[in-house]
């Protein structure tokens, strides 16, 4: 499990290369990726964290409401709970190729901040990435 995380840590580093990766706006302009990928999640009761599917597993849930649970963390600037979320999401076997780009893509931009800000010192975003880093190891 480690080695996703560093998966995504390499993807982050490849992204943040790029001028359009590597910023709150980035991060913020995924709810509306997620938004047109997964329609009806807007309307989905959002869920507790607690009652989220461990990332490893491939239980199914309700994927509208995960979702929505992670659209809200985004806009919260959690980004620990929308990886969670996103992570139980892109687990799910019914995700169609646009949704499970979506998902992919907005795990990245997560990680792709966290780790910019990590390097500029920011210590909510290394604390975040080393709490990433625990999830996976699991």
């Amino acid at each position: 499990m480690k080695t996703h995380f560093y998966l995504y840590a390499l993807t982050g580093l490849v992204c943040l290369a790029s001028t359009s990766c590597g910023s709150k706006n980035n991060v913020k302009a995924e709810v509306s990726k997620l938004n047109d990928a997964f329609p009806t999640a807007k309307s989905a009761p959002a869920v507790a964290p607690e009652s989220v599917a461990n990332p490893g597993s491939s239980q199914a849930v309700d994927v509208n409401a995960v979702v929505n649970s992670a659209v809200q963390s985004l806009k919260n600037n959690d980004h620990v709970g929308a990886v969670t979320y996103l992570n139980t999401v892109q687990q799910q076997k019914t995700l169609t190729a646009q949704q499970h780009i979506a998902v992919h893509e907005t795990i990245e931009k997560v990680y792709a901040d966290l780790i910019l800000r990590a390097d500029r010192g920011d210590p909510k975003a290394k604390a975040a990435l080393a709490q990433l880093e625990r999830q996976l190891s699991q």
